[in-house]
């Protein structure tokens, strides 16, 4: 909920060594595990859970409380749809799994300083979050604070120097296709993309969703989500509904593409330094049958709900 991209980086690699440590054949597994981690990232039901999101809504004038108040019923809705239809497609290798003895997986850690001073960390900068902006501060004054402290607190744990952990913990190659990727976007707009977009857009929340969606895959969503911006200021009586539609299609549709969200990648290079392969073509397959019935649940909940 903190940060889908975080969530992801840090959880996949948990995961994969719980697996391998529950099961005999843990292979046969990695696929549903690891699949489950990247779509519970869902609809983001805080605006900061994906960081494309605070641009949209910032240009919409959505607060962060009036986001979550609207959002997180949205984000519900999704995962009750898009997990059982996960496990249905994993269903065979579930059941057929061989777990290891009790005896031999348990194996109680007590965990550690400096981790429980980080969790603490994350909870005091989750719940700051809604206070903030009750308050009318800005959020990201949180996220900044919250990462210098979690910098400070890597440095005093003796996990290296503030200027190691930021060049051993910031992937400058994900980040250069980032900038590639936004220049399209302006290069798209510029092309006159926009317009023709505005028009579809005119036809309501439903197209803005899809067109979201299915652009997020194509172009990436932080690209799309400027292009969204910029559609929905040009589409004739847009208004809160229509960003959120622009949302939900920018969160969803990047299950549809590896290349989609900087979740995506992060996602892919954390199962490449674990040694675990996920083609393409298969991560659009289950994430197209995943998407589609929880892109339409989670556009017909926003449709129900009050403008």
């Amino acid at each position: 909920m903190a940060n889908n991209d975080a969530a992801i980086l840090l959880l996949t690699p948990i995961v994969v060594a719980l697996v391998r440590r529950r099961y005999f054949e843990p292979a046969k597994l990695y696929e549903p595990f690891v699949f489950a981690v990247f779509m519970a990232a869902g609809v983001a039901p805080l605006v900061v859970s994906n960081p494309m999101n605070m641009i949209v809504a910032v240009y919409a004038g959505i607060s962060f409380n009036q986001y979550a108040i609207r959002m997180a019923p949205i984000a519900l809705a999704g995962w009750i749809v898009g997990f059982p239809v996960l496990y249905a497609l994993f269903r065979r290798a579930i059941r057929e799994a061989k777990p290891r003895p009790e005896a031999v997986v348990v194996r109680r850690v007590a965990p550690t300083t400096a981790q429980l001073r980080a969790l603490l960390l994350v909870l005091v900068v989750l719940v700051a979050y809604p206070v903030v902006a009750y308050a009318g501060g800005p959020v990201w004054i949180v996220a900044a604070s919250g990462a210098v402290l979690a910098l400070i607190l890597g440095h005093h744990h003796g996990l290296g120097t503030v200027p190691t952990l930021l060049r051993k913990g910031i992937a400058f190659d994900i980040l250069g296709f980032l900038v590639a990727v936004s220049l399209l976007g302006v290069g798209l707009r510029n092309a006159g993309v926009i317009h023709h977009l505005a028009l579809i857009y005119a036809h309501g929340s439903v197209r803005i969703g899809l067109m979201s969606a299915l652009g997020s895959a194509l172009v990436n969503n932080h690209p799309m989500s400027i292009i969204n911006m910029l559609a929905l200021h040009e589409t004739p009586g847009a208004g809160t509904r229509e960003a959120l539609a622009a949302l939900i299609g920018g969160d969803l549709g990047p299950r549809l593409s590896p290349m989609g969200s900087l979740a995506g990648l992060l996602w892919f290079d954390a199962l490449r330094r674990l040694d675990i392969v996920v083609s393409p073509l298969r991560f659009a397959v289950i994430g197209c049958l995943v998407t589609v019935p929880t892109l339409a649940v989670s556009l017909g909940v926003l449709y129900l709900l009050p403008r």
